[in-house]
């Protein structure tokens, strides 16, 4: 993922390796999941928060896109889905 740092230096706050850092694993999640990860699924978040303020935030600086993005939402949905239909064949 591209941090988008310019887009954050016009409202002061620019990016730094020790954020870039911080970051990495909503990245990973993201990438692992195949979507945008919950603030529920990331462990460092009260850190992040403090950083950033808000999970709007955290995304656009880990250059990822909104959790309310309609192709981010269907990902997640299509991906519980998926997850409950394989834990109804288990049983």
């Amino acid at each position: 993922a591209e941090f988008i740092a310019e887009k954050l230096l016009a409202v002061g706050m620019p990016v730094t390796e020790a954020d870039k850092k911080m970051l990495e694993e909503v990245i990973e999640v993201y990438h692992r999941q195949g979507y945008v990860p919950t603030m529920k699924e990331v462990s460092n978040v009260q850190k992040l928060k403090s950083r950033f303020r808000t999970w709007n935030n955290i995304l656009l600086a880990a250059g990822l896109p909104s959790r309310n993005d309609p192709e981010q939402k269907r990902k997640r949905l299509d991906t519980i889905n998926r997850a409950k239909e394989n834990s109804q064949n288990i049983e």
